[in-house]
């Protein structure tokens, strides 16, 4: 949900004490000698490849990113047969998502919020501010056109008719500025873990593009689900629903959390498009868009047939 930030949203409160990736000094079976990286008890090979190396938890985060924290949510599914959720919160911090990404297991971590700007609104920004002279004059809306959407805003809406928010003229750039914030932290550890097309550690996605890809498996409306209203009988359907679409067992607290939340829905949501992308059963970038979705972010649409295989491991 979008909202204005409060003063101090997003301060780490919370324990950071997790073990952080560092790079390994091993690199004679590393293709083309890209890093690799590990935690003192096991090792990953390159962070887009998403091969976990030993036989541990693989689990995948989705994060509902807000403005504030009282509004995030974040869910954490492990894969390994049968398939559970093991966390699911709300009101999450910064810290908190930062010290999750880097968690033991962890395959993917899949961002409901927008993970950069239309290139030419930036450019144009640019120029505004260094006294060049915007590049639109007065009245020339269609000029003005190419600042609203990015390239994989417009992808969006021609895969699946959902238009996304603008990034660069509504509140969703509270959530966007938030979100940059993370891409920054958890790329201090490296940044090849944040290349902003999803092919690292962390992947941009839309719940509401992905359900509408869903709605023939899911067997029931994808809309509507939405509102702050504990009690909703469209949102505790399409909750049974995607539990069961996807296989992923959950006890009755949570149940009863995915019905009551609309946050901790599209998290779940977002948790099982992170491991879609993992799965390579998401949209590809195009060739054409690669080096602009690095700059501008990618939204990971899931194939229609996402969902028809096993999740599980």
């Amino acid at each position: 949900m979008v909202g204005v930030p409060a003063p101090g949203d997003g301060a780490g409160r919370r324990d950071e004490n997790r073990r952080g990736l560092r790079p390994s000094t091993s690199r004679a079976t590393t293709p083309a000698n890209r890093p690799t990286y590990e935690t003192p008890d096991t090792r990953w090979r390159s962070a887009s490849c998403r091969v976990r190396q030993d036989r541990g938890m693989t689990s995948t985060l989705g994060v509902d990113l807000a403005s504030q924290d009282k509004k995030t949510a974040l869910c954490e599914i492990a894969w390994e047969r049968p398939a559970r959720v093991v966390r699911l919160e709300l009101g999450v911090d910064d810290a908190a998502i930062v010290a999750a990404a880097a968690g033991d297991g962890v395959q993917l971590l899949a961002i409901d919020a927008p993970f950069g700007w239309p290139e030419p609104f930036v450019r144009a920004v640019r120029a505004h501010h260094d006294g060049e002279g915007f590049p639109v004059a007065a009245g020339d809306r269609p000029g003005r056109e190419p600042f609203y959407l990015r390239e994989t805003d417009r992808h969006v809406i021609a895969q699946t008719g959902k238009r996304p928010l603008s990034v660069s003229t509504d509140k969703i750039a509270y959530i966007a500025l938030r979100c940059a914030g993370l891409l920054r932290t958890i790329g201090e550890r490296d940044p090849a873990l944040v290349p902003r097309d999803g092919s690292g550690l962390v992947a941009e996605v839309y719940p509401g593009a992905a359900l509408v890809r869903w709605a023939p498996t899911l067997g029931c409306p994808t809309a509507g689900y939405r509102g702050a209203a504990p009690e909703n009988p469209a949102r505790t359907a399409l909750a049974a629903a995607l539990l069961d679409a996807t296989g992923v067992a959950a006890d009755a607290a949570q149940r009863a959390l995915l019905a009551r939340s609309e946050d901790a829905l599209d998290a779940f949501v977002t948790a099982v498009l992170a491991r879609v992308v993992a799965l390579g059963r998401s949209e590809p970038v195009p060739d054409a868009l690669r080096e602009l979705a690095r700059r501008e972010g990618w939204i990971h649409v899931p194939r229609a047939d996402a969902l028809d295989g096993s999740l599980q491991e």
